[in-house]
C-alpha cells in the first residue's frame, strides 16, 4: 500500500535518519521526501512529508516507532 505521512521534526542532527530507519527495517520503498526545512510549526518543529510503500500490516508498527522515538 502507499502511505502519505507528514511529520514533525526536531531542529537537530539525526532526526530525519530517525524517521526513516523504521521504513527501512520493516523493507518499506521510500516514493519521496519532502523536508520543509526553512519551515517551522507552530511547535517548533520541521513539516517532513514522507510517502512510501509498506504491506499494510507493517503500517502500525511503523506508527508505533514513530512515537516511540518522538518523531
Amino acid at each position: 500500500m502507499r502511505v502519505s505521512m507528514d511529520i514533525e521534526l526536531k531542529d537537530i542532527p539525526g532526526q530525519l535518519l530517525l524517521a526513516l530507519n523504521p521504513i527501512s527495517e520493516l523493507k518499506g520503498n521510500l516514493i519521496s521526501v519532502v523536508h520543509h526545512h526553512e519551515m517551522r510549526t507552530p511547535r517548533g518543529t520541521i513539516p517532513v512529508q514522507l510517502v512510501f510503500e509498506i504491506d499494510h500490516e507493517k503500517l502500525n508498527t511503523i506508527i508505533s516507532r514513530f512515537e516511540d522515538s518522538g518523531v
